[in-house]
């Protein structure tokens, strides 16, 4: 009996960590990058998933290079942070290990550079 119910533990447990790698892995997958979505996603956790899943869309389809700051806030709203790593505007991205931010650089109010950077906060 005792071996039984052992086996079955064991049996239970790897099910369950096949249904929570499946569900990690949805969780992280791009899906493509939706201004409204973007900007209505309450603060937490939810806002860093969907920006996280994000991102990579929304490097490859658009080039901020040369827009003005009430462009991008147009695009992205209100940055989360400013003056953060360096930059004058940061959007949180994820907070797992390390915090991840969409950072946009700007000088005489044109965006010059706009990447994806890490702080420890």
């Amino acid at each position: 009996m005792f071996v039984i119910l052992f086996f079955g533990m064991i049996v239970g447990a790897m099910i369950c960590g096949f249904i929570w790698s499946v569900r990690d892995a949805r969780a992280r997958r791009p899906i493509s990058f939706e201004s409204a979505v973007w900007k209505s996603t309450p603060y937490g956790a939810n806002r860093a998933t969907t920006r996280i899943r994000m991102v990579e869309d929304f490097i490859k389809t658009h080039d901020l290079t040369g827009k003005s700051r009430a462009e991008v806030v147009a695009l992205l709203g209100e940055p989360e942070k400013t003056d953060i790593l360096g930059c004058e505007m940061a959007y949180l991205l994820d907070r797992e290990v390390e915090t991840a931010w969409l950072t946009v650089d700007l000088e005489d109010d044109q965006v010059i550079e706009c990447r994806v950077a890490t702080s420890k906060d």
